[in-house]
């Protein structure tokens, strides 16, 4: 509230306020202060008196300076100010929007209109109340034509206008259904109304195809699922159903049909009688009759093969055991079996060819022909086992495990080989391949004299370093010597035997030797000995090494076999002494460092047998079985023979039955002073140290054949050995014996290639 107060101005307006003796004050009008026109009482704060004492007020003072307000007036009884009306602007038109006045000129100024437009033509005009400014929506057009199947009609928003839907598609891709419409209500496919194709024919199938009507009156409409029938479809009779032929015209068939296949069986009329011993019996294709066969027929009249009688159950010829003759022992000759009666008795001395003149035996029922491989017929040869291979081994394996020896294997020979020869050249040996020297000291030394020869081609093993007839990539040779102690003038013992390990897979060969020795029981205890006696050393003209074993040719008894797999290192310092020294309380072999053990033996047998003589042997690894072919030096006639013994490709031993071995095949050489021999496909090489030839000099020679022609003669070195064949590289080996003299130079080993001798060595 604003107060206007007038300093004075009462007591200029009332008569007798005051005093006359003082001085009034009049406070210019400019100086008045306004007072607000809204204020009823002037309150100047000081006592003015009655109301009618009061000042009125100035019109001029009340204006707020706002025409929107009205013109405020004086209260001339109050004094105070009255507002004025206010400017009135709502035109009561809500659409309008809200008028306002202007507060400088007083005048009313427009609101904004509603604006109730929503851009859509397809929503009808849309408008606004005037009472309550909202908008109202307009008439939105009608486009649905009623009719479902004509789609759903839409409204185009920019101009209202209707646009059409997309009819309802109610394709028929096969008229036999009939024509299928739409219901304009739900706006559904509803189907036509089907063909009829029923042409009133019972057998015949009806079908409609593509708005064609077909009258099937094949066999489909009649068909019964039975293969066996041909169903036909009659107009008047209807279906018929005939059965299959299936009549071949044979009456030894019986005729049907396979109710599941349709397929016509005609299996033969089975005339057996279910006793195949009675023959085969057979139908008749004329009259279907069955005949009989002719009964098996199983007697040999042989009563040593047993009885036969037939099986019913196979038809096959069985017998009862055959009568076995065999008294279990070998040697003494064949038991044979009486055809006639069954019975059992000796065989007759055997027959036997002409032997060597050490065999002491007159005449004989076959007799050599001069340079032909002949047979000789019946075979009268046996050996037997001499079964002392469990008294080696015990003996053996006791100086195994002496403190003294070291187990010794073919790796560690071969490792350990201390001599060097040479590689030798000539062109006076016809096919002549290649061939190697030993050191000076063996060519020179005539009481050790090299023999028999073999390698690992001979030993047929695989695996464990094998291959190719190699261990571990070598080629070695192993050669006998058998020592002369009538030529050694260092000793009168006779040594036995050596054996020389040789690496001959390059030029140059490298070797070892090593001691053969027979395990016994000495007086010291177990020991071994050389191959010797007081007067002589074992010959050892032949050697073979097959599987683990050395088989060595034993000249009047047979063969001694020798393991390579149990050899044994020894001490060395003791050239005089083999075997097991008590005082030192080790085991020597003449200054030789490894031994190798006797584990086996087999012998001519004794009394009804042809006699033999085992001169040399080489191993046949072409024939079947494996074998090995001993023979006979014999120098001043041809009596010498070769022998054929069959070895166990398993065990490595020779085949033994009834505790002996038979020999498989005996020949004749048909030649002098054979030396050594080897077969190869049925084809015999002959080493003989019988001289064909003066030029040149010094020469032996080499015979090959096969059984029944001649044999050929070919240039050979002066002395040649026992033969070794290599299957691997197609060469025949030999070693010469005799040391170096004016004529022949140097003892050596050379080998020819097979081919090349079959061809003539051309």
């Amino acid at each position: 509230m604003r107060s206007v107060l007038y300093v004075g101005l009462g007591c200029l307006l009332l008569v007798g306020c005051g005093g006359s003796d003082k001085t009034s004050e009049v406070l210019p009008s400019d100086t008045v202060t306004p007072v607000d026109d809204t204020a009823p009482v002037l309150d100047t704060g000081v006592d003015t008196g009655t109301v009618e004492d009061a000042l009125t007020c100035v019109p001029t003072q009340c204006d707020d300076g706002d025409p929107c307000n009205g013109t405020e007036t004086c209260n001339q009884r109050t004094g105070a100010c009255d507002p004025g009306v206010a400017v009135n602007c709502d035109d009561e038109d809500a659409c309008n929007g809200t008028e306002t006045c202007d507060s400088k000129t007083g005048e009313c100024a427009p609101g904004t209109p509603v604006v109730c437009d929503d851009g859509s033509a397809c929503n009808g005009i849309e408008s606004c109340d005037s009472q309550s400014g909202e908008c109202l929506p307009g008439t939105a057009d009608v486009c649905d034509d009623g009719d479902a199947c004509n789609g759903t009609e839409t409204c185009d928003d920019t101009d209202g206008s209707c646009v059409p839907g997309t009819p309802v598609d109610c394709p028929d891709n096969d008229a036999c259904d009939g024509i299928d419409t739409c219901d304009s209500n739900t706006g559904d496919c509803v189907p036509g109304t089907p063909m009829n194709c029923d042409d009133d024919v019972e057998c015949t199938v009806d079908d409609c195809v593509g708005g064609v009507c077909i009258n099937d009156a094949s066999a489909a409409g009649c068909d019964d699922n039975d293969p066996c029938t041909q169903d036909a479809c009659d107009a008047v009779q209807g279906c018929i159903h005939t059965d299959k032929d299936c009549d071949d015209s044979d009456e030894c068939t019986t005729d049907s049909c396979d109710s599941e296949t349709g397929k016509c069986l005609n299996p033969v009329v089975v005339c057996d009688d279910g006793n195949p011993c009675n023959g085969v019996e057979s139908c008749n294709a004329g009259t279907g009759a069955c005949s009989a066969g002719s009964p098996v027929q199983c007697d040999d009249s042989n009563a040593c093969n047993g009885v036969e009688s037939c099986d019913e159950s196979t038809g096959k010829c069985v017998s009862t055991p055959s009568i076995d003759c065999s008294d279990g022992n070998m040697c003494n000759g064949d038991e044979i079996c009486m055809t006639g009666n069954g019975q059992c008795k000796p065989a007759s001395a055997p027959l036997c060819p002409e032997a060597p003149p050490q065999c002491n035996q007159t005449g004989g029922d076959w007799s050599p022909t001069t340079n032909k491989i002949t047979n000789t017929g019946t075979l009268g040869f046996r050996l037997t086992d001499d079964q002392n291979w469990d008294s080696y081994d015990a003996i053996w394996t006791d100086i195994e495990n002496h403190s003294s020896t070291t187990k010794a294997t073919l790796a560690t020979v071969m490792g350990d080989l201390n001599r060097t020869g040479s590689a030798k050249t000539t062109s006076l040996i016809d096919c002549f391949h290649s061939a190697f020297y030993w050191n000076d000291g063996d060519n020179n030394v005539d009481y050790w004299m090299p023999q028999g020869v073999t390698g690992s081609a001979d030993a047929n093993q695989t695996g464990s370093g094998w291959s190719g007839g190699k261990y571990n990539g070598k080629k070695i040779m192993l050669v006998s010597w058998y020592h002369k102690a009538e030529e050694d003038s260092s000793t009168s013992q006779y040594k036995g035997v050596r054996i020389s390990f040789v690496d001959h897979t390059g030029s140059t060969p490298k070797y070892r030797h090593a001691l053969l020795v027979e395990p016994f029981v000495s007086a010291a205890g177990d020991s071994f000995r050389p191959l010797s006696s007081a007067t002589s050393s074992l010959h050892a003209g032949g050697i073979v090494w097959y599987k683990n074993y050395l088989y060595v040719a034993d000249t009047s008894n047979g063969l001694r076999v020798f393991d390579l797999s149990r050899m044994l290192k020894v001490d060395t310092g003791q050239k005089s002494l083999a075997g097991y020294d008590a005082n030192s309380k080790k085991f020597y072999a003449y200054n030789y460092r490894y031994v190798i053990p006797q584990m086996g033996s087999y012998s001519l047998c004794p009394g009804n047998n042809c006699c033999a003589r085992f001169s040399f042997v080489a191993a046949d690894l072409s024939y079947q079985p494996d074998s090995l072919l001993t023979g006979e030096y014999v120098k001043d006639d041809t009596t010498g023979r070769l022998m054929r013994w069959p070895l166990d490709e398993t065990t490595g031993r020779l085949q033994v039955v009834d505790g002996g071995v038979k020999c498989s095949q005996a020949l004749y050489g048909g030649v002098k002073k054979m030396q050594g021999a080897a077969s190869v496909g049925g084809h015999y090489y002959i080493s003989s140290s019988v001289t064909e030839s003066l030029i040149p000099p010094v020469m032996d020679t080499l015979y090959d054949g096969v059984p029944g022609q001649t044999v050929k003669a070919h240039e050979y070195p002066y002395g040649p050995e026992d033969l070794y064949y290599s299957k691997w590289s197609g060469l025949l080996w030999t070693c010469t014996e005799h040391p170096e003299t004016l004529l022949n130079k140097r003892r050596f080993c050379m080998s020819v290639k097979v081919s090349n001798v079959n061809s003539g060595c051309n």
